[in-house]
């Protein structure tokens, strides 16, 4: 007589909640500065921004805003690990991997702001390091919020195109773009200071993501 086997089902429902949570930052975002808000989805027009909220009390990044813009970030780049590792025929996380993530991913992110924050009170007496780390940030967060809609799509077609994927790897580009323009624009401003970007640039902005490759997503490969 056969007996009932029971079958390992894969549940994803914990992913339709991190767009959810998304959803929810944004929101949050939108009613606690809905001028800032506005300004920051204009991608090609930094002028209005900058000059109206890279202001001091605009840099204070415990503030709801940029608390939630933080939110979004690190929880836009878990996601798009997730979508490249099923891309790349990776096994599929489970949700307490997801978390693990996640967190790993929370604590790095403190840890760079706080370190990077202590060297900027110490040596940027004129606050302009402020306003590039600014920038960066804005940079940042506005390639999640533009990568969160390929990424919707990926989750309910879970089947890569080349037009997906392009799409998908547009706000990547425009992130390195933007990145690129603002680190020239200072050197070319500060050539003096070539030697702490180059350290800024290897030690703290390129290699922990090394080691966050080799550490979290090479295994999975």
């Amino acid at each position: 007589m056969d007996q009932w086997h029971f079958r390992a089902v894969q549940q994803n429902d914990w992913i339709s909640l991190l767009y959810l949570l998304n959803l929810i930052a944004l929101v949050l975002m939108q009613i606690n500065d809905r001028v800032r808000f506005r300004n920051l989805l204009r991608l090609f027009n930094h002028t209005i921004y900058f000059g109206n909220h890279a202001l001091d009390k605009n840099l204070n990044y415990f503030s709801i805003f940029n608390g939630a813009s933080f939110f979004i970030i690190i929880n836009t780049l878990s996601i798009s690990l997730y979508t490249f590792l099923q891309i790349k025929g990776a096994p599929p996380f489970f949700a307490f991997e997801f978390y693990y993530v996640f967190l790993t991913l929370l604590l790095f992110l403190v840890l760079r702001f706080l370190f990077v924050h202590f060297i900027v009170q110490a040596i940027d007496r004129q606050g302009q390091l402020k306003a590039v780390f600014f920038r960066s940030f804005t940079y940042q967060l506005q390639a999640c919020i533009f990568a969160l809609p390929p990424l919707i799509v990926f989750y309910f077609n879970p089947y890569p195109t080349a037009l997906l994927i392009s799409f998908f790897c547009l706000p990547l580009l425009i992130w390195c773009y933007f990145h690129l323009r603002l680190y020239i624009r200072y050197f070319v401003s500060h050539s003096n200071h070539l030697l702490y970007l180059i350290f800024y640039l290897c030690t703290i902005k390129i290699a922990p993501w090394l080691w966050f490759y080799l550490i979290i997503i090479e295994p999975r490969l």
